[in-house]
């Protein structure tokens, strides 16, 4: 059975005490914690989640899980109100040590509609720029809702490899997004392609009686 994983970024902020109570789990086999990041500085990523104080306190929260020796992951929103920030963001993500950067990109349904999403042509240039990311910085890189970054992946190595017959396009390939849930044989991030729809991912409700629907 995999550890289980804290997923506080869902919250709408993250107290900095419960972060600390989540960590006492960790001598119990708690195994990663996520938090989201949505701009490079307070200004940017305050007002996207339209809460003054929240970059503090998940700084601080990412400070907590570090101390307990924690895996951190970060996820960000990608939109037309965002994309701008990443490169600022990746650069939090570095520092914070975290092993997983999730880049989710923005589905403009419910109540994301309030949002702009990033048209095609600049989507495709992020694209390339992750890819480049992942391949420059320590951490894992992983998308969600772009089912095109495989295919810019493997674009990307098929033009390194000298044409499309030369690439290796498996799922252990350079195509293949990383999670940071395993190791290879370098003793980095694994590689992980696919659904993980059902994978037995599960949240710890911290303070449920503020959080009924995670009864």
């Amino acid at each position: 059975m995999n550890p289980p994983e804290v997923d506080t970024a869902e919250r709408p902020l993250v107290l900095v005490w419960e972060v600390a109570r989540a960590c006492d789990l960790s001598g119990a086999g708690l195994a990663r914690m996520a938090l989201s990041l949505d701009g490079g500085s307070a200004a940017a990523h305050d007002e996207f989640r339209g809460e003054a104080g929240s970059f503090e306190a998940t700084l601080r929260a990412a400070a907590v899980a570090r101390n307990a020796g924690l895996l951190l992951q970060i996820n960000t929103t990608v939109c037309a109100d965002t994309v701008a920030e990443l490169p600022a963001i990746r650069d939090l993500v570095a520092d914070l040590g975290a092993v997983l950067w999730s880049v989710f990109f923005l589905v403009p349904v419910g109540r994301g509609r309030v949002f702009d999403p990033v048209s095609p042509e600049r989507t495709d240039r992020v694209m390339e720029w992750l890819c480049e990311v992942r391949e420059s910085e320590p951490f894992g890189v992983k998308t969600t809702e772009a089912p095109q970054f495989r295919r810019v992946a493997i674009q990307r190595r098929r033009e390194r490899a000298g044409g499309a017959g030369d690439a290796d396009d498996s799922p252990g390939g350079v195509a293949a997004e990383s999670d940071g849930s395993s190791t290879d044989a370098t003793g980095g991030p694994g590689r992980r392609t696919g659904v993980r729809a059902g994978a037995g991912r599960r949240g710890i409700p911290l303070a449920p009686e503020r959080l009924p629907a995670c009864r």
